[in-house]
């Protein structure tokens, strides 16, 4: 610290020099990764076509999942291995892209619980689109209008969910991946905590919310609608209203983040399943 103190006293434009000196040198490397990151990418197209040429599949979680896991076991920071992950799901997702576009059915609508895990999986460059029930995804993927579908199958507070767990017995699709997503309610309004006379989300959601409700909105009545993103429009469309919701539903819709980690499980987690026509090559690390 006293030796920075010294620096800056003999000579006081030095910390300057070295931020512009750090950033040039950053320059440089984001050429580079630019560079690199094309050089993957036409790797990445070549292999979609040698997998055309022998009908396989773009889609490979295993081999995903082996390219994340060994570049964590080398990661020494500073970045976090979140971080790790993030970025590279998303260069994978946009590789992917280039190997063969893909088509993911999810239960929606957007900006639900599963549209976010089907993005954390995937990453953004997949082309995803909701709809309305679970068995509207398995049909989906069935029909051949979606490669793949991402379906809830689990949650730690409410257990099984049977929409999905009855589809599997009437459906031949089979479990490609799992993701699993950190469930962390927020409440969503215009007004304020005190002004708010109604709070709107799936029943689901209010019931895992339900003592932070008792506590910090006794005199609110609870509305259990068909999703947490509807419950978030209904807090757009009426004064006094209120929604339990991801935060990203708040941004989608304009409204401010009035309490976050309103759940009352700290490790409130739902697992979530990729389902396909296709059985994926083993990773190594298979439930099965």
């Amino acid at each position: 610290m006293e030796g920075g103190a010294r620096l800056m006293a003999d000579n006081p434009d030095d910390w300057w020099q070295r931020i512009e000196r750090c950033r040039r040198e950053i320059d440089a490397i984001d050429e580079q990764i630019l560079k690199l990151l094309n050089k993957r990418a036409e790797l990445a197209r070549t292999i979609g076509i040698l997998k055309r040429n022998h009908d396989q599949s773009a889609y490979s979680p295993a081999r995903e999942h082996q390219i994340i896991t060994r570049l964590l076991k080398q990661h020494r920071g500073p970045l976090s291995p979140e971080a790790v992950k993030a970025i590279y799901r998303e260069i994978l997702s946009g590789c992917r892209t280039l190997e063969e576009p893909l088509r993911v059915a999810f239960l929606g609508p957007a900006f639900s619980y599963t549209d976010i895990a089907c993005r954390q999986h995937f990453g953004q460059s997949v082309n995803a689109y909701p709809v309305t029930t679970i068995p509207d995804v398995f049909l989906e993927v069935e029909r051949g209008n979606a490669d793949y579908g991402v379906v809830p199958i689990e949650n730690t507070a409410e257990g099984g969910v049977n929409d999905t767990l009855d589809m599997f017995t009437r459906s031949e699709l089979k479990i490609c991946a799992e993701t699993f997503l950190e469930i962390h309610h927020c409440l969503l309004a215009r007004c304020s905590i005190e002004e708010i006379k109604v709070v709107y989300s799936r029943d689901s959601a209010l019931a895992q919310c339900k003592n932070w409700l008792r506590e910090h909105l006794s005199h609110a009545e609870l509305r259990p609608v068909s999703s947490t993103t509807e419950g978030a429009l209904r807090a757009t469309q009426e004064q006094n209203a209120a929604a339990v919701a991801h935060k990203l539903a708040a941004e989608h819709y304009g409204l401010n983040v009035v309490a976050e980690h309103i759940e009352d499980m700290p490790n409130n987690k739902t697992r979530f399943l990729v389902i396909g026509k296709e059985i994926p090559s083993p990773s190594g690390q298979d439930k099965t």
